[in-house]
């Protein structure tokens, strides 16, 4: 025997998931009982979280108001309060990054982490009992089935919502919508708007399409549309490097031939508007933020957006592209790690309150098909992304494009969970990597 191969090994865990729901109860001290619905003290992993929600329970139970002042107390009293880092720690915990309408999702991560644990004292403790020549297997085998009901048991427990719960938050979701005053960020597109209205937080949108159709330049222009409505950005690159993506944005927002990048012919009045670009990009600071590593794990992503959630409160997260990413643990088969990746970025717009835009490559079956029109089989690699999508939308270029510089595209949008499904019509012009809606020029489009 080589030893107990989990000797070494930390037990599953998520700090950040206990702080986020400790935050969240002190920052919604009126929501803390919905939250804190099942919840036991042994659920929690670090010693301090749970002397902390020991005490908040406590005064849930006595009918106190839960206050940072409060909890103090009631933790001193208890003797408890030193040991989980005194006031200073508690106040921390109201600076979580994570959103505290998700402290249900929070809930459910630090709950499915203490079954593991339960799981694994449970398996350590079969092995001992199997090496252990006096013990009673049959007596042995009763009280692990005791504990794994136990487990199961704690599963089907976790609080589900009332009615009145669910009707008052998607009343409240309504009258912000019919106020003007929703969370879904608008697409620079109308057209596109008019089929999915907005990009949701939680939600995550593919955008797809075949190499050098435009995907990129489709994403940073609804960036920058975000930025303009006061939104704050994230852009994760895989395959081109942050000074790229700024060049791109010198082509779109202050129209300079993108082209003229590549071959150093840019005249005088050229800089100038390069100069401009780099001013706009330059305003940006507080409410963007670039990130040009290849190889990208779902680890990293959840880091990073943790990161800009902290720094600059981010709504919209691109990710370009869903394909390059890399799973943090190796798979057989590409396809399941591409599933892993999906899902993954699906959690990480649920857990964060974030709307994603991810970009995905189609498979070379559109081109071989007549029409070049995709469909949802086409994802490259995985079905997977298919159904963690909130929303699907193809770019769909005209078949013979020619040399125009400006030409009719499609956005056909073939799913969508909670909006309808048809195709939007826009006009991309070329030399400066943007899309526009049809009436551009009527409406001055680009020159802003």
């Amino acid at each position: 025997m080589s030893g107990n191969p989990s000797q070494n090994r930390v037990m599953p865990h998520d700090l950040e998931a206990e702080q986020a729901v400790l935050g969240a109860c002190l920052l919604r001290p009126t929501s803390a009982q919905e939250f804190l619905e099942g919840v036991r003290p042994e659920l929690f992993y670090s010693p301090a979280h749970r002397a902390i929600i020991d005490a908040m329970l406590s005064l849930l139970s006595d009918g106190t108001p839960l206050d940072l002042l409060t909890l103090s107390d009631c933790m001193g009293a208890k003797g408890s309060l030193a040991r989980a880092g005194g006031p200073v720690y508690l106040a921390e915990l109201t600076g979580s990054p994570v959103s505290a309408a998700n402290a249900k999702h929070h809930v459910g991560i630090v709950r499915g982490l203490a079954q593991r644990r339960a799981m694994i004292d449970l398996g350590m403790g079969l092995v001992d009992a199997a090496f252990d020549r006096t013990a009673n297997p049959a007596a042995f085998a009763a009280q692990a089935q005791g504990t794994i009901d136990q487990v199961l048991e704690d599963r089907v427990n976790v609080p589900s919502q009332r009615p009145s719960q669910v009707a008052k938050e998607a009343y409240a979701y309504a009258e912000r919508m019919q106020q003007g005053h929703g969370d879904l960020i608008k697409s620079s597109l109308y057209g596109l708007n008019s089929l999915i209205g907005g990009y949701a937080p939680g939600e995550i949108t593919v955008i797809a399409a075949r190499p050098g159709v435009g995907k990129t330049a489709f994403a940073l222009c609804e960036a920058a549309y975000a930025l303009k409505k006061g939104r704050s950005v994230g852009i994760m690159s895989l395959e081109m490097r942050a000074a790229q993506l700024a060049l791109r944005f010198f082509s779109q927002k202050a129209s300079v031939n993108a082209q003229r990048f590549r071959d150093g012919q840019l005249s005088p009045e050229d800089m100038r508007k390069v100069l401009d670009g780099a001013d706009w990009l330059t305003k940006q600071e507080d409410r963007l933020r670039l990130w040009d590593r290849p190889g990208l794990t779902p680890s990293e992503l959840r880091a990073q957006i943790r990161k800009w959630k902290r720094e600059i409160d981010v709504s919209l997260v691109v990710v370009d592209y869903l394909q390059l990413m890399k799973a943090d643990q190796r798979s057989h088969s590409r396809e399941q790690e591409v599933a892993e990746i999906s899902r993954e970025v699906k959690n990480a717009a649920l857990e964060y309150n974030v709307s994603i835009l991810a970009l995905s490559q189609l498979n070379r079956k559109v081109d071989d098909r007549k029409g070049k029109r995709p469909l949802l089989s086409d994802l490259r690699e995985s079905g997977a992304i298919e159904q963690d999508a909130d929303i699907i939308i193809f770019i769909v270029p005209p078949e013979k494009p020619g040399d125009l510089d400006v030409l009719p595209y499609e956005l056909d949008v073939a799913k969508g969970r909670s909006n309808k499904v048809g195709t939007a019509e826009a006009y991309y012009q070329r030399p400066y990597l943007r899309f526009v809606n049809r009436d551009y020029q009527r409406r001055g489009e680009g020159d802003d």
